[in-house]
């Protein structure tokens, strides 16, 4: 009879134990499914990195002039925070880039902006755009279509 009981006791026993290292394989097949789609997004991300850098340096590397000539604007202000020469603003970019022409799209704007300002995005011409218009320094003239606003004189703001 005692080997009875203690044969019932061990099985309950093992019945639990078994239990928990099922849910620990669950949990452990759960952790590695996880781990496998994080691994998946990251080298997904860093593929799109690596061709995004890529297409960078590409763009980079048309823009910096052959040895022996002179440095186009891009290079003549200096990158050191501690320096004083200041870099231009994309407000001053696109004044400069409108006052040459009777009118520009955001697209051309946002070209000649990062051709000055390469690590500005898109987003903020776009923005700064919109800004210079609230403020009356620029005028759009159709979707998309942008001129500097002109004082009765003829001259740009």
């Amino acid at each position: 009879m005692i080997d009875r009981s203690y044969l019932l006791s061990s099985a309950h026993q093992l019945r639990q134990l078994l239990q928990l290292q099922v849910g620990m394989r669950r949990d452990a097949e759960e952790l590695i499914r996880t781990a496998t789609l994080q691994l998946d997004e990251a080298a997904l991300r860093e593929s799109v990195t690596e061709r995004a850098l890529g297409a960078v340096e590409s763009r980079l590397a048309g823009l910096v002039p052959p040895q022996g000539s002179s440095q186009d604007e891009l290079f003549s202000a200096s990158q050191d925070p501690g320096s004083r020469t200041a870099r231009v603003t994309v407000a001053e970019a696109v004044r400069t880039f409108l006052g040459d022409r009777e009118e520009a799209t955001a697209g051309e704007i946002v070209i000649h902006v990062q051709e000055r300002r390469p690590d500005t995005p898109p987003g903020n011409v776009h923005a700064e755009l919109s800004r210079l218009k609230r403020k009356g320094v620029v005028i759009r003239k159709a979707l998309g279509v942008y001129a500097l606003a002109r004082k009765q004189g003829g001259e740009g703001v």
